[in-house]
């Protein structure tokens, strides 16, 4: 139920009037509305700026701070929003004032922090003022069954039915179905059947209940007893049978619908269409394919002009064109006509597979024509695709129900989930549809006239139809599709063999029983995967490709190396590796006479004519090319100036531009293949392009126009010098047109032997004869790979890490300190990142700075999933609970698909879910591996805390850990607090709870101290860092030092107010904080508020806070909890005198090291500073190498489950 943020202004104001000046009322009135508009539009820019102007400078009053709790509200930022709510409380209060819609929120919010004792007195606090409202009955009783005060909350229960009527009637349960607390309505509505009486409406809500839990088989029970009431709903058999689907009784089922059907004659249509669906679920084709036939109309209601040409006319049409829809469809609403059904259908299923937006109507024409020629269960085949596979059995949220890419994906898996594969089917598909070309079309030109390939199907996916030649187009057994189109996901989803050059979208999942080919499109000489240098995580879907291939095509070991390494997956892979040479040269290399005649013939050029073809590189990043057609201009005029032909071929953004000026006839046809244009030429142009190979090959006279060398090398990266590249360098125009002038006319000697040593290197298998190599390995399963899969002797251990989205903050150091330090030659390192969440300079400065031997993989969102899944999971992660064991089954299915999906065929033997806080993920890392693997999940910090002041969400993620082997905290008291907190309220008690401290990084914290400081910064300082501070002179101020983001469990807002005591007993003393947060603004104005503008600083976040560490005079941690305190580490290798506050893990560190832990609140931090600033703070005593030793001992054998190993560490 939507706040009524409204109805609380509304009373806000009205109470406030009185206390506040009448045009500032108005005026935050006014901004308040503007807020909660914006928000409920999602608006959250606007959001935020009226927030900002609502606040900023300006008193703290009650609209203003409602005004502000909206945004945090649509923000989700629970804490924030209870901040501020319980401040205009305690305002109230003052003024001995309630507001009980305040309240209710506020024990709301309370609620799902998990602090229920504070919950039940604001509902109790509401409820004295409001006591005959059911609503707040029920929200106490919510808090009292978490507090197990069970009678109590029967009485709040049963108050609900005294004060609603609708409750009177059907019970409380109402209240709780409403909440989606669908175990817990069902369970009310149990008990209200016996106190109540078994009413139809009640027991109807009963399975309903059973329902979006996904107890389907309770559900059914309750259907079947609600409408064997009086007063049932002949309507409630939908529900009925939509359980009776789910759980497996389909003849029961298809009854069920029918009478839904009979009683809503406005839906009939599609509950029939369901019914004849669950008969086909038991085989029974003849009796579902006349339900689906039934009532259908056979033909469209307007009839075409071309329909009325004669049958003979539409097939001469197909013979030039055998690719068009639209001509299979009419002739195949002639045949229906004439009551010839079999060639009807064979017609209409023409259509259908050649029509890319996958037409209803024409599915249901090719189902009839299908069901009057007594083919039932291929009519039922079709008949289904109108229809999901599965019942809805949990209404989506709006924000799935009307997405298109849902529904898309949604099909896609639908698709894969549930449609046969296609055998001898094949999908081809070159540079993402914008072309048929390369390795993949000269697969097909080898294979299509082939023997034992004539009844292969095969089929493009092509941005356009033309794009592939007409003498194709003509052909029966070839498909063009439109890429990213209905049709073409269901081909992705079902054909038996995939062929792409480059890669299919994030959504694709090779399924058992497909054989995908990835033929890559060329040797790699620019910088490819993670050694690109102008642009960000480029290979994370084509990693995600590769680890779904069951074959990868190279021609050479360098490209083998490259694809493999660079990509990432090297030792993941799982597939063949056939490096045998490119089918696109032997196309060039095979192509006869004729047909070279008829290409150079296409450009004018006769045998006596010189045929040049000029293709340069790419240049640019994918999806923002890099653009100079002025250059390339005057290069063409310079070139047309020469006595040749000129064929132009580009990147098709350069190629568009041309095609409407005075280059148009330059440019190649679209349907000309390169290598075709490669094999008719007689002088190659070009630069960084892997064509240079084939040109090579060909043994062409060969040009490089290599202009920007430098820059290029530079900026992009290449893997060959320029004395390591075959042909001719040109390094200006003058230079490429006195070169190819010169081999015109003889007057420059080609180096024929440079170029002979370099296709050795390059070009060992390129025979002609790659294809022949090809077809036995991947279409028939034989042959020998041409390397092994794995490229190393001996496979190591592989360990797959999550490590969250790099946010600057101290897990994220202590991860990379961890995965810095675990022996590469021991371990095979992967990380799992979600490229989107990579999103500002701070994180990406940490992606670009992660070791060069971890694998960095991508996620890619998102989810495929099928409504009933994405319903699940979205009831776990906002319900924060399961409601039964099928739940969990369903949320299982899809993030075993989404494992599949993201990781491919890769196996990992150890799967570390590091960061601990994302219910998305940990379910994810979950389902990943095989039957041994074992999987790790951390807890950073006192997680019930967490949970109470921070992440209301977190209780869904305690459910996830019954995944996982062991449950690793990052010191001993947080191991202790953990455990005791939550292992039994969670049901965890059986799983290990371990730890093993975070690791240091040495040797960046101690260049990082020596380093200097910003200029802006250097003056807050003394001179000099922390190891020449004997020197400094007394006069200058004492300097305490805070690091850590600006949240309230780092408690910087009780450090700011103990600072300000000892401040003002010692004028000379200053306070650093350096983080950033939410709790930046708040902070700032307390700052303000004390006077401690010029004494306390907020610097935000900085790349090396350890510089500012080493130059302060005491590190001081204010945290109201941690996980361990990785920053206090830090502190004490710099040597710097530190004070803690004392919670559970401080304890652990600084036990036997020295520093001063203080009690647990203002005063006790106001003491460790006075302490300091009396001398009486020593020195730290910590042997950081020592630690960092034991610390890498814990963590190992806390990976490999050796209790005896770690209890060594431990104690060492």
């Amino acid at each position: 139920m939507p706040f009524p943020y409204r109805r609380l202004l509304h009373a806000l104001t009205s109470k406030l009037e009185p206390l506040e000046p009448r045009g500032d009322v108005l005026e935050a009135a006014r901004s308040v509305a503007l807020i909660g508009g914006y928000a409920a539009q999602r608006r959250l820019e606007d959001a935020e700026r009226i927030t900002h102007s609502l606040l900023n400078g300006k008193e703290r009053t009650n609209l203003r701070l409602f005004g502000v709790s909206l945004l945090f509200r649509v923000q989700k930022k629970t804490w924030q929003e209870l901040g501020l709510l319980e401040e205009l409380d305690q305002r109230l209060r003052s003024e001995e004032k309630d507001c009980v819609l305040l309240l209710e929120r506020m024990g709301r919010l309370r609620l799902s922090l998990g602090r229920y004792q504070e919950a039940l007195e604001a509902f109790e606090r509401a409820l004295r003022i409001r006591p005959r409202k059911a609503r707040l009955h029920y929200r106490r009783a919510l808090a009292l069954l978490e507090l197990d005060r069970i009678e109590e909350a029967k009485v709040s229960l049963l108050a609900i039915e005294t004060f609603d009527r609708r409750a009177a009637r059907l019970s409380y349960g109402i209240y709780f179905e409403e909440d989606r607390r669908y175990r817990q309505a069902a369970e009310a509505f149990e008990e209200a059947r016996a106190r109540l009486g078994e009413s139809a409406a009640l027991l109807y809500r009963l399975g309903r209940a059973y329902q979006r839990a996904f107890d389907v088989e309770s559900a059914a029970k309750a259907f079947e007893d609600a409408l064997r009431v009086k007063g049932a709903k002949r309507r409630w058999n939908e529900a009925l049978a939509q359980s009776l689907e789910m759980s497996g009784r389909f003849e029961d089922a298809a009854r069920a619908y029918q009478h839904a059907a009979r009683a809503l004659p406005h839906r009939a249509r599609s509950l029939r269409d369901r019914a004849a669906l669950s008969l086909v679920k038991t085989s029974e084709f003849e009796e579902a394919s006349k339900l689906f036939s039934r009532g259908r109309v056979p033909l469209r209601a307007f009839i075409p002009p071309r329909l009325f040409s004669s049958r003979k006319a539409i097939e001469a049409e197909l013979a030039e064109d055998f690719t068009r829809s639209e001509l299979h469809e009419t002739l195949g609403d002639l045949f229906y006509r004439s009551g010839k059904f079999t060639q009807a259908s064979e017609a209409y299923r023409r259509a259908l597979e050649r029509r890319s937006d996958r037409d209803p109507a024409l599915i249901v024409r090719l189902g009839l024509s299908l069901h009057r020629s007594a083919r039932y269960q291929e009519a039922c085949e079709f008949f289904a695709r109108l229809l999901p596979y599965e019942p809805e059995l949990v209404p989506l949220a709006l924000q799935f129900r009307f997405n298109p890419q849902f529904h898309r994906n949604a099909c896609y898996a639908e698709a894969c989930a549930h449609h046969p594969l296609r055998k001898r089917t094949i999908l081809y598909e070159s540079f993402h549809g914008r072309s048929a070309s390369c390795n993949p079309y000269a697969i097909f030109l080898a294979i299509v006239d082939r023997p034992g390939f004539e009844d292969f199907t095969h089929i493009f996916s092509l941005n356009d139809a033309s794009l592939l030649p007409a003498a194709h187009r003509r052909r029966k057994n070839v498909i063009i599709l439109r890429r990213e189109s209905p049709a073409f996901r269901e081909a992705l989803a079902t054909a038996e063999y995939l062929i792409n050059n480059t890669s299919f979208p994030p959504y694709f999942s090779r399924r058992d029983g497909q054989k995908y080919l990835n033929t890559w499109h060329g040797t790699p000489f620019k910088a490819l995967g993670r050694d690109e240098r102008n642009d960000f995580f480029p290979w994370r879907n084509i990693a995600r490709n590769f680890l779904h291939t069951t074959h990868l095509l190279s021609s050479n070991p360098h490209t083998t190396r490259v694809l493999l390494e660079q990509f990432q997956v090297r030792d993941l892979y799982r597939g063949k590796i056939l490096e045998i040479g490119y089918p696109r040269i032997d196309r060039s290399l095979c192509m006869g006479d004729e047909e070279r005649r008829q290409i150079r013939e296409r450009f004018g050029a006769g045998p006596s004519d010189r045929l040049v073809l000029f293709a340069p590189t790419f240049r640019g990043t994918v999806g923002a090319p890099t653009l100079d057609l002025a250059e390339l201009e005057r290069d063409l005029n310079a070139l047309l100036a020469l006595p040749i032909r000129l064929v132009f071929r580009g990147h098709y953004f350069v190629e568009n531009a041309f095609r409407s000026g005075q280059f148009s006839d330059l440019i190649a046809p679209d349907d000309l293949d390169t290598n075709a244009l490669l094999a008719a030429a007689d002088f190659i142009i070009s630069d960084y392009s892997s064509l240079v190979v084939d040109a090579l090959v060909l043994k062409k006279k060969l040009l490089l126009y290599v202009l920007d060398f430098e820059a290029y090398h530079s900026e992009r990266g290449l893997y060959f010098e320029l004395d390591e590249l075959p042909g001719e360098k040109a390094r200006t125009r003058d230079e490429l047109v006195a070169t190819l002038r010169g081999l015109l006319e003889g007057n420059l000697r080609y180096d024929e032997a440079r170029d002979d040593r370099i296709r050795e290197q390059l070009a060992p298998h390129e025979d002609g004869a790659s294809v022949e190599r090809l077809i036995p390995s991947f279409f028939h399963a034989e042959g020998e790979r041409s390397s092994e899969a794995s490229p190393t002797n001996e496979r190591r251990p592989s360990i797959l890490f999550y490590g969250g989205t790099l946010f600057p903050h101290g897990i994220t150091a202590a991860l990379v300190n961890l995965i810095e330090r675990i022996d590469p030659e021991r371990f095979d390192i992967a990380l799992l990142l979600e490229p989107s969440a990579l999103s500002t300079p701070e994180r990406r400065a940490r992606f670009d700075a992660l070791p060069k031997h971890v694998r960095l993989l991508a996620f890619q969102g998102p989810a495929i999933a099928k409504p009933n899944q994405r319903a699940a999971f979205d009831h776990l992660r906002l319900e924060r609970r399961l409601e039964s064991a099928d739940a969990a089954a369903v949320i299982e299915r899809l993030f075993q698909n989404e494992a599949r999906r993201t990781l491919g065929d890769a196996q990992f033997d150890y799967v570390i879910d590091y960061d601990g806080y994302s219910l998305f993920f940990a379910s994810l890392l979950a389902q990943v591996g095989h039957e041994r693997t074992r999987r790790l999940i951390y807890q950073h910090n006192d997680m019930f805390g967490e949970w109470n002041t921070k992440y209301p969400s977190l209780p869904a993620l305690f459910h996830e850990y019954r995944h996982y082997d062991a449950i690793v905290s990052v010191s001993r008291s947080t191991r202790d607090v953990n455990f005791e907190r939550l292992a039994k309220r969670f049901d965890l008690e059986g799983i290990p709870h371990v730890f093993a401290e975070n690791l240091i990084d040495l040797e960046r914290i101690t260049r990082g101290a020596s380093e200097r400081l910003p200029e802006e910064d250097a003056p807050l300082f003394h001179a000099s860092p922390i190891e020449s501070r004997r020197a400094v002179k007394s006069g200058e101020p004492t300097i305490f030092i805070n690091v850590g983001r600006l949240s309230p469990e780092k408690g910087q807002d009780r450090l700011i107010e103990a600072f300000s005591c000892v401040h003002r007993e010692h004028p000379n003393t200053r306070l650093l904080l350096i983080g950033e947060g939410p709790l930046r603004s708040t902070l700032t104005e307390t700052i303000q508020a004390r006077g401690l503008s010029e004494d306390v600083r907020l610097l935000g976040w900085r790349a090396n806070p350890f510089a500012y560490m080493a130059r302060s005079d005491c590190f001081i941690l204010s945290s109201r909890h941690e996980g361990q305190g990785l920053v206090l580490l830090e502190a004490m290798t710099l040597g710097l005198p530190t004070i803690a506050a004392d919670i559970p893990c401080i304890r652990d560190v600084l036990q036997g090291r020295g520093g001063l832990i203080v009690s647990d609140h203002v005063e006790g931090l106001t003491q460790g500073m006075r302490a300091h600033l009396e001398g009486r703070v020593a020195r730290p005593r910590f042997d950081a190498e020592r630690y960092l030793e034991n610390a890498l001992k814990a963590f190992y054998a806390v990976l490999e489950g050796d209790d005896e190993a770690l209890s060594v560490a431990l104690e060492a």
